[in-house]
């Protein structure tokens, strides 16, 4: 498990973060979104589930957010919180950042008495984080067909 960065703290999210958090994610992406700035991250705010939406802060800035949903039915399986954007800024990875925005997720779920879901591209490391957090592999397949070539 990731060592805790000294003076983090995870609350719950606002709109007054969505600068931060677009900056975060533009740390992390390597680009500008399109448009206003804040457009992406209060797209995604508004769209999923508030209460399950966090901020990481050191020293008062933002260093990581996370977006959640609801959702499950649509896959055939039980209303759940959904993990759909978990990012860190890159010079606070292997800080805990990521442990403690998911862990307050994770509370959130648990107190709903809801499942915690995540997808996400195989990535081995973040897997093993998850696994050591309680999450278990799903049953859920990606399957794609790509278009044929003119």
């Amino acid at each position: 498990m990731e060592p805790k960065a000294e003076g983090l703290t995870i609350r719950s999210m606002t709109e007054r973060d969505f600068p931060a958090v677009d900056e975060c994610d533009k740390k992390i992406t390597g680009r500008e979104w399109a448009g206003t700035a804040s457009r992406r991250a209060s797209s995604h705010f508004w769209t999923y589930y508030p209460p399950l939406s966090f901020v990481a802060e050191i020293d008062g800035q933002v260093v990581g957010f996370i977006i959640g949903s609801m959702g499950g039915p649509e896959y055939s399986l039980p209303v759940s919180g959904w993990v759909t954007t978990l990012g860190v800024d890159p010079a606070h990875s292997g800080g805990g950042v990521s442990v403690a925005l998911l862990q307050a997720f994770v509370d959130v779920c648990e107190i709903s008495r809801i499942p915690a879901r995540m997808m996400l591209p195989h990535n081995e490391r973040f897997e093993r984080l998850l696994e050591k957090l309680g999450f278990e592999r799903g049953t859920l397949i990606d399957w794609v067909r790509k278009p044929s070539p003119d």
